[in-house]
């Protein structure tokens, strides 16, 4: 207890010089701990906030199929194989087509599926607001955009690029619908695609793909789920939301990694003016230090009090700067402080969530830093004769 006080009692005296020191030393340790959550807060939050974006749109998991017969038997093992887990599963079926406007011309996936799961499931997750699906197309307004369709209804050419034999040649087969809506989902794969009603598309022209689409609970165990489906359907092409952004998470990892190695170089900047004023401090309290030692008090107490003064800069800097980047955290991202385009980044803002591990690492960081930086000051302290130390004073 004595050499908590002493030692505490040591970081607050001597000089004006030294007392300004140690306040640059402490706003230092403060500004790096605050830089260093605030910055994997910021991180945290953005990759949260993207992937939350991409799961709006995104399927959890794909089962890809070869034939339309497959999906009753499909659905039945998913939701056996899953049971609590599930959310919802529903069917699709993709046509890759050439879509024709007037002179405007463009490659389109037609998603469809019946009219009852078109309604229930898909135009809600993609936040379509239509309340009926005719026999008509809905084209997304980047499609739109292109094949310059500015008011609904429009009526448009679905034409197959794969060139059927006829009495006259080889010619592509080619049917006119009605488009009766346009939506906007933010998310371009979808802005550049179009939705229709399964039977009014597949009574002319046959589908690319069939696709049963299965909703977690808890999307962020897909690839986990994953492993057991591929063991019910070991025939069958099984992808996850992660897959088609595998190399995007990467990129956001790496860069995350970077911000934090760089922050860290501050930390330890930061850290290591601490041994400046450590030498500040010693050169101060020779005189202390030698009577210690002159009434027999070890050279471990000594070098213990230099270790604590550089400890208590750590505690006291890091830990009020690790808690006032948590309350600036709490309040950018309550008051959405931090505005992003939607239509780049599919949230409207940024959250700022350092998580509940950082503080702890930050801290432990700081402080294990700070006391390296303090050996060099504590091993010097010691080294100087008793008798050398009295002579100077």
């Amino acid at each position: 207890m004595l050499l908590l006080k002493l030692s505490f009692r040591y970081l607050w005296s001597g000089r004006l010089s030294t007392k300004l020191i140690t306040i640059i030393s402490f706003v230092g340790i403060f500004l790096a701990s605050f830089a260093l959550v605030f910055t994997v807060g910021i991180m945290n939050g953005f990759e949260k906030a993207v992937k939350n974006g991409l799961l709006k749109n995104l399927p959890h998991l794909q089962i890809y199929l070869f034939d339309y017969k497959d999906i009753p038997k499909t659905e039945k093992l998913v939701k056996e194989t899953l049971k609590d887990q599930l959310k919802s599963i529903y069917w699709v079926a993709s046509f890759g087509l050439i879509i024709q406007k007037g002179p405007s011309v463009a490659g389109v996936s037609v998603i469809t599926s019946d009219k009852e799961t078109l309604k229930k499931f898909i135009l809600p997750k993609l936040r379509i607001k239509v309340r009926k699906v005719n026999n008509c197309i809905l084209v997304g307004n980047n499609l739109a955009f292109q094949l310059d369709i500015e008011k609904v209804p429009a009526t448009v050419l679905l034409i197959n690029p794969v060139a059927q034999k006829t009495p006259v040649g080889f010619l592509p087969k080619l049917e006119k619908y009605k488009v009766c809506g346009i939506y906007h989902t933010g998310f371009e794969a979808y802005d550049l695609a179009a939705l229709a009603p399964y039977q009014i598309i597949k009574k002319n022209f046959e589908p690319s793909t069939y696709a049963v689409i299965v909703e977690l609970k808890n999307p962020y165990k897909a690839d986990f789920y994953r492993k057991f489906l591929e063991k019910e359907l070991p025939n069958y092409y099984i992808s996850t939301w992660i897959d088609s952004n595998r190399d995007f998470f990467k990129a956001l990892q790496l860069e995350k990694l970077g911000m934090i190695l760089v922050v860290s170089l501050i930390t330890i900047v930061a850290a290591f003016n601490i041994t400046a004023l450590l030498f500040m401090k010693i050169k101060e309290l020779q005189k202390d230090f030698a009577i210690f030692r002159t009434f027999g008090i070890g050279k471990r107490f000594i070098t213990s009090i230099v270790l604590l003064l550089g400890f208590y800069l750590a505690i006291l800097g890091g830990g009020l700067g690790i808690v006032s980047s948590l309350i600036i955290a709490k309040i950018f991202t309550v008051y959405k402080v931090i505005k992003v385009p939607e239509d780049v980044y599919l949230t409207s803002y940024l959250p700022v969530e350092p998580g509940i591990y950082t503080p702890l690492w930050v801290l432990g960081f700081i402080v294990i830093t700070s006391l390296i930086a303090s050996y060099i000051p504590a091993f010097m302290a010691v080294r100087e004769k008793i008798t050398d130390l009295l002579r100077n004073e």
